[in-house]
């Protein structure tokens, strides 16, 4: 029997490093060959871009600069990944901060404190939300 191997978009947000990075190369790993690299760091995006591209030259990508907690920032990164490739199918919320400068809760500024939660919390919502497979394509007018 031949092994099992994932087809299909997978959008994968903080893509740019870490785990978000190491997600994308094991949705490569596993045979999904377009993938939506979403993150604030283009030049992380495309180092990422690079590194896919070495496992297989048909990985098709689209990096999208793209700030997780904002509605208008993410519906255009599932538009862009629809445009590209036709539909969702995956979506990893790997996207995440910490305070800048970094420090503990109870020193942290209100803004930083917003700014964190936005990101790490609420940036899970609107992805989740905009980048559902069942609705995705209708959304960006598919």
């Amino acid at each position: 029997m031949a092994p099992y191997t994932m087809s299909g978009v997978a959008v994968i947000t903080g893509a740019a490093s870490g785990m978000g990075r190491a997600t994308a190369l094991a949705f490569a790993q596993e045979g999904v060959t377009r993938l939506v690299l979403a993150d604030l760091n283009l030049d992380g995006l495309h180092e990422t871009e690079s590194l896919l591209k070495q496992t297989s030259s048909d990985i098709k990508t689209v990096a999208v600069r793209t700030d997780v907690s904002d509605e208008a920032s993410v519906q255009n990164m599932v538009d862009e990944g629809v445009k590209a490739f036709g539909s969702i199918q995956y979506c990893v919320n790997s996207a995440g901060i910490t305070s800048s400068p970094r420090v503990k809760t109870a020193e942290m500024t209100a803004a930083s404190y917003d700014r964190v939660l936005g990101v790490n919390l609420r940036g899970v919502l609107v992805v989740s939300a905009s980048s559902d497979p069942t609705d995705a394509e209708a959304r960006a007018g598919r």
